[in-house]
């Protein structure tokens, strides 16, 4: 097919008109360095830059574009950085080679110009790691384009620009078109993806059909009159992209949520893949946090009880975890055993994954207190203060952070002398009223390491009643004690009682073989949908399986290996107790409490109601 050249040219200039979601960013190649419009400053000496301190939606578009560059990819080369200029024409936005991306007042005022706050937020977060996501391409042609618009041009075609900078450099011009738009896709996917991460409500973006609310990118095309050319995808495809991203991102949400259950129950290295296959779509900060977690958690198992467990230390899964331990005498304290290299090499690669995850999101909390034990355990002190010094920043008040950063002023204390300042930070923590048995705990454990023995009976004693929010490791430490240990009595693992019968009906049972009955998962399963697996490296293979009501079973290798409940009538949190043959440890966390049942099954707890049930083959 060939264009006439009345055809082409307007080809050329709705290309230039189309702005921001529609700029024609669509191929990678560098443009000529010497043009004036590639560099920042060409546009700060024409329009000037908006003081973000007099316009509250340009603070609030910086403010934006700080938590998604965050989590965008970037070029080592630069830093990127936004300009909103004071351009009272079209809204546009363009992403320039030295890593500026220029922003246009009047494009801020469209986009918050409808909706929520929130709504408005989340269609700044698109927009700007749309740009993001082109600046990680080198994506710059749009440029050149809108240069020729403004007055500028450098006398040369659409062809002839489409040429000079497409994939295919010899390609038609339909070809290259087809790859424009196809840049343009991968700008909006990534786009999303940015916005997403950086914890923005994208599902916004689609509207509210029912109410008649269009689709963002309808209504950007309302807004600024413009219309689509043939190097762009229609504001209906890149809905429907969008949708198709969106409901892939749900498709594997059950990897995370399986991860997380299976590091619940200790399962750290079937966990760490559930995790890296949900990585793939979704490399949020709590993918990382977590994994980095499950190394935390595997060096602790490889560096043995007396380094491990010497303090209760607390750790976060993506909902609150602790990590117990202490060394078994009074007086000074021992200087730590040797750290196994195995340990320190998972320590390592923990940090590699909770440092991702502290710089995708500053003000995480969790990642802080993970890589501040991360440090605590390798004997970096200084490091550990200084996490645990910015997390106070984030939560002054939080007890896990007081908890930790005493034992860090306290091992910082072994040659500095600090041991009374985190001395008195653990008793003014164990005095508040719902104070914790891991605070407890390391204040008599700090006590006896002092010599304080007296003074630690009195928490020693506190703990009798309470040791069941303990380790077994630390419950065994708190009975030895007790100036009457025969009222302090511990079961033996061989004497635990039968497990008491569910109080769920299951949709399989756990544990059944899947593989030695013909068709046994189509009868079980019948009308899930099914998510399979394959993962040479470990010799894992299997599905899962998410019923229309939200449960979700776990086959891995072909047995029932874990069934995960969700449904508004699994009963009431007062009743679950009686259901269990031994005391149920409880755990505080984000969205409620977890109470686990001799490490085969635990609930999730919310306005004393049972949201969830995890039951897993022991």
């Amino acid at each position: 097919m060939v264009l006439s050249k009345e055809k082409r040219m307007r080809i050329f200039f709705i290309a230039a008109l189309w702005i921001v979601l529609g700029s024609s960013h669509a191929v990678i190649a560098q443009p000529n360095p010497s043009t004036r419009g590639a560099h920042v400053q060409f546009y700060l000496e024409n329009y000037g830059r908006i003081d973000p301190a007099r316009h509250p939606q340009v603070a609030r578009a910086y403010a934006v574009f700080e938590r998604v560059r965050r989590v965008a990819d970037r070029k080592d080369k630069y830093v990127p950085q936004l300009y909103v200029i004071d351009s009272n024409g079209h809204p546009w936005a363009i992403a320039l080679p030295d890593g500026s991306i220029i922003l246009t007042r009047k494009a801020v005022d469209i986009t918050y110009q409808a909706g929520s706050a929130a709504e408005g937020d989340a269609r700044m977060a698109f927009v700007l790691g749309h740009e993001l996501a082109h600046l990680a391409k080198d994506d710059f042609w749009h440029r050149d384009v809108y240069q020729a618009l403004a007055g500028r041009p450098e006398g040369i075609s659409l062809r002839t620009l489409l040429k000079r900078h497409a994939d295919v450099r010899d390609a038609d011009l339909e070809t290259q078109l087809a790859v424009a738009k196809q840049k343009e896709w991968q700008a909006d996917d990534w786009g999303l993806l940015y916005a997403s991460l950086a914890g923005y409500p994208t599902h916004t973006l689609l509207g509210a059909p029912a109410t008649g609310q269009p689709h963002f990118f309808d209504d950007w095309m309302q807004q600024t009159q413009t219309a689509v050319d043939e190097a762009h995808p229609t504001p209906q495809e890149r809905a429907v992209s969008l949708q198709t991203r969106l409901q892939r991102l749900q498709d594997q949400l059950e990897f995370f949520y399986t991860g997380v259950q299976l590091m619940h129950f200790g399962r750290y290295e079937d966990a760490r893949y559930f995790l890296q296959e949900f990585q793939r779509t979704f490399p949020a900060r709590e993918v990382l946090n977590n994994l980095g977690l499950s190394d935390l958690q595997l060096a602790r198992k490889a560096m043995g009880l007396a380094l491990a467990e010497r303090y209760c230390l607390p750790t976060r899964l993506d909902t609150e975890t602790r990590a117990a331990g202490l060394a078994f005498r009074g007086g000074d304290a021992d200087p730590d055993p040797p750290l196994p290299p195995k340990a320190r090499d998972y320590l390592h690669r923990a940090m590699a994954s909770l440092q991702r995850a502290v710089e995708a999101d500053p003000t995480y909390l969790p990642a802080r207190l993970n890589l501040a034990t991360a440090y605590f355990y390798l004997g970096e002190i200084y490091k550990a203060r200084a996490v645990i010094e910015e997390a106070r920043q984030l939560a002054p008040d939080q007890e896990d952070v007081a908890n930790l950063r005493a034992l860090i002023l306290y091992r910082d204390g072994l040659v500095t002398d600090l041991w009374p300042s985190a001395l008195k930070i653990l008793e003014e923590v164990a005095a508040r009223p719902q104070a914790s048995a891991c605070t407890v705990y390391n204040l008599a454990q700090v006590l006896e390491e002092r010599g304080r023995a007296n003074k630690a009976q009195t928490f020693w004693s506190a703990l009798a009643t309470r040791r069941d929010a303990l380790s077994p490791y630390q419950q065994r430490r708190v009975c030895q004690r007790l100036t009457d240990p025969a009222a302090c009595q511990t079961i033996a693992a061989t004497d635990l009682p039968d497990p008491a019968p569910l109080p769920w009906t299951l949709p399989a049972p756990i544990g059944f073989d899947l593989q030695g009955q013909p068709d046994s998962a189509q009868k079980y399963f019948a009308n899930w949908q099914a998510a399979p697996f394959d993962w040479e490296q470990r010799g894992m293979q299997g599905h899962l399986y998410k019923s229309p009501a939200g449960a979700v079973a776990l086959d891995l290798d072909g047995y029932v290996e874990m069934i995960t409940l969700r449904d508004a009538n699994l009963g009431a949190a007062a009743d679950v107790a009686s259901h269990c043959e031994v005391t149920l440890a409880r755990k505080v966390v984000t969205n409620g409490e977890v109470w686990t049942c001799a490490n085969r099954w635990a609930v999730l707890i919310q306005d004393h109601q049972v949201r969830e049930a995890w039951i897993v083959r022991r």
